[in-house]
């Protein structure tokens, strides 16, 4: 006999009946069909969809890498159960994981990271910083 999980990979479908009046049936059926969703990105990378179960939690997506949780993202994009934030993944999996639609992740998370790019906006501030002095009055003697 196959599992729950089995019967919702195979090709047969699976019906949940519910009284549209019972809101905690509807809750669990909607677990039923969306917790559990994995998704294989490549042979080392997966991830694993959960509904969140208390009030203060989200629903998050868990990255994982060789088997193991490489970070969880909260559907708004936070970094969930202490996990390392989403800009510590490989660009290729960031797009990957945007493209299930299950979590937000900024696109300045996709942003190269390099020296060059910091120092622009640094050159900028202390650009700012030196023209604001140079137009300061001398205190009185």
């Amino acid at each position: 006999m196959k599992t729950f999980k089995e019967s919702l990979e195979s090709d047969r479908m699976v019906v949940i009946w519910y009284r549209n009046a019972d809101a905690a049936a509807h809750a669990q059926a909607l677990q039923a069909i969306e917790e559990g969703q994995e998704y294989k990105f490549d042979k080392q990378w997966t991830a694993r969809w959960d509904i969140a179960k208390q009030p203060n939690q989200q629903d998050h997506l868990h990255v994982r890498f060789k088997g193991r949780d490489a970070c969880v993202i909260n559907k708004d994009g936070t970094p969930s159960h202490k996990s390392s934030p989403a800009s510590s993944l490989p660009k290729h999996i960031r797009k990957a994981v945007m493209k299930t639609g299950k979590v937000l992740i900024e696109e300045a998370s996709f942003a190269e990271e390099d020296l060059s790019s910091w120092r622009i906006p640094h050159a900028a501030i202390f650009s700012f910083r030196l023209h604001t002095l140079a137009k300061r009055p001398s205190p009185p003697v």
